[in-house]
């Protein structure tokens, strides 16, 4: 058995982007419908200007302009109500100097017309319209191409079409969209200790809650689960595991087995079967965790304790995969701590937080617990990053902290 040859989270974040491979995965056309949290294949381009029609924002009288200049509520500009305009309706007729037409909102805007006047700043007289209020050019009216133009990009490759997004695109008539593939993911939970969620404990027995939290935050993060295998403690037990999760699956989670003792029996698997890439972090908590590639397939050897494996899943794969794909940084408020709290120095320590929203400030309150409780999982909102220089955090300092909820 080795010690862990620990390096800085930095160095393995840049491992784990350096071999996630995205160029492999498949492409699928799918209904507009399918795809919310799924990423496109290829840049989306409009094919069509919105809207395709001037339109009106307003209920009211399309007008030129220039007709309208000097109209007060003593002196009005008087013109000549030349016709009406239904909804749905494009070209229904153009108007001249001094004509005015009804339109309601969104309506088209007629030819001729170059403003629209509220409904507020009109009277109706017979056949004519008094307007007591003067319009510039293109007030209250969204020209043609004024939202998006043709050819303009919607959705660059990798991103992610949200709810919004598909609704930008129903407006654009896209009803079917090319997606990357899920990365496919099995989870391998290890452990004597551990029974499935359905069965009852006896002393000394834990149920599986890594499997759950590990596939609920892949789902969440666009993977497909394809997996879950829960064995006892043992070598040919995970040699075994680990060659079917390879076979079905672009990336493998092990939870457990991957410290230092005497079932520890990760190392020699993926020794045997692959590579190590990764053996220790400097991070708290998350240490012990092992990386490798087995069969050109990334294999994560994660930390047993839920918030621990919860943490370093997040931050190592799910984070480093959203950037590598163009996301970004992770969704985070920046908020005001409550109370002092220490760091590790030396290694970059991931603090769970509870936020506090108020009506003038968010705040920030640290999450002590001790290894392996799992109900600091319901009360943590999201977590602060320590760097490895620093003791730790002052009372009143304003920190950024990263969402664990989307």
């Amino acid at each position: 058995m080795q010690f862990f040859k620990v390096i800085s989270f930095d160095k393995a974040k840049q491992t784990v982007k350096d071999n996630l491979d995205f160029g492999t995965l498949g492409v699928e056309t799918l209904a507009l419908s399918e795809c919310v949290g799924r990423r496109v294949a290829e840049d989306i381009k409009s094919a069509e200007c919105l809207p395709e029609y001037n339109r009106s924002t307003v209920d009211g009288y399309a007008v030129k302009a220039v007709n309208t200049y000097g109209a007060t509520d003593s002196i009005p500009s008087m013109l000549r109500l030349a016709f009406k305009v239904d909804m749905g309706v494009v070209g229904s007729g153009k108007i001249v100097a001094g004509e005015a037409a009804y339109v309601p909102t969104g309506g088209a805007v007629p030819e001729g017309a170059d403003a629209m006047v509220m409904l507020e700043h009109t009277e109706v007289f017979g056949e004519n319209i008094a307007i007591y209020k003067p319009a510039s050019v293109s007030e209250n009216v969204i020209r043609i191409g004024d939202d998006i133009e043709v050819g303009e990009v919607i959705l660059k490759r990798g991103e992610v079409v949200t709810a919004l997004k598909s609704g930008v695109l129903a407006a654009l008539g896209v009803s079917r969209v090319t997606v990357y593939k899920k990365l496919k993911v099995a989870i391998i939970s290890t452990g004597d200790e551990i029974v499935g969620i359905d069965e009852k404990t006896q002393i000394g027995q834990i149920r599986d809650t890594n499997t759950t939290i590990n596939a609920a935050l892949c789902n969440e993060s666009g993977f497909e689960v394809v997996q879950e295998i829960r064995i006892r403690d043992g070598f040919d037990l995970l040699d075994s595991a680990l060659s079917s999760a390879v076979k079905a699956a672009d990336i493998v989670l092990i939870s457990g087995g991957s410290s230092i003792g005497a079932r520890d029996y990760t190392e020699q698997v993926l020794e045997k079967q692959g590579k190590i890439l990764i053996h220790g972090i400097a991070l708290k908590p998350g240490k012990p965790t092992l990386v490798a590639k087995v069969n050109d397939k990334l294999v994560f050897g994660l930390p047993g304790h839920p918030m621990a494996c919860l943490l370093t899943l997040k931050l190592l794969l799910l984070n480093t995969a959203a950037e590598k794909f163009g996301d970004g940084e992770a969704p985070f408020v920046f908020a005001e701590t409550t109370i002092n709290f220490p760091s590790s120095p030396g290694r970059l320590t991931v603090q769970p937080v509870k936020l506090d929203f108020t009506k003038t400030k968010v705040t920030a309150t640290p999450i002590f617990y001790k290894s392996g409780l799992v109900g600091v999982l319901a009360s943590a909102d999201g977590y602060t990053l320590i760097g490895s220089e620093q003791e730790g955090i002052y009372k009143g300092e304003n920190i950024k902290v990263y969402l664990l909820q989307r």
